[in-house]
């Protein structure tokens, strides 16, 4: 998870986990939250529970080419979602800028 300095202004280390995004769903949508959420980290709480990385998924030439039919041109998550969703990760916030913790869950 991204470290911010003091003042919570100014990313030191890290990126916003995706991990920490699907908690604060789970929380807007009143729902047991499989991830444990700790200043430095994110992480399931369940050890025996897997991460399924997509953007290596979505990195296979049989997913982009074959399934998807080249739909999308690279494959950070944010263009392939754009591309089959119609939906943007972050809308118009930029995601090495801002801090999403800081956001409402809204």
């Amino acid at each position: 998870m991204a470290v911010y300095d003091e003042r919570e202004e100014n990313r030191i280390k890290g990126r916003d986990s995706d991990f920490y995004i699907l908690h604060q769903r789970c929380l807007l949508y009143h729902l047991d939250s499989p991830i444990e959420v700790k200043r430095t980290y994110c992480r399931f709480t369940d050890p025996n529970k897997k991460h399924i990385d997509l953007h290596r998924a979505f990195s296979k030439p049989i997913i982009q080419n074959g399934v998807f039919e080249g739909k999308y041109r690279t494959t950070d998550l944010d263009s392939v979602s754009q591309a089959l969703l119609g939906v943007e990760k972050y809308g118009k916030l930029n995601a090495t800028t801002s801090d999403i913790s800081s956001l409402s869950i809204e």
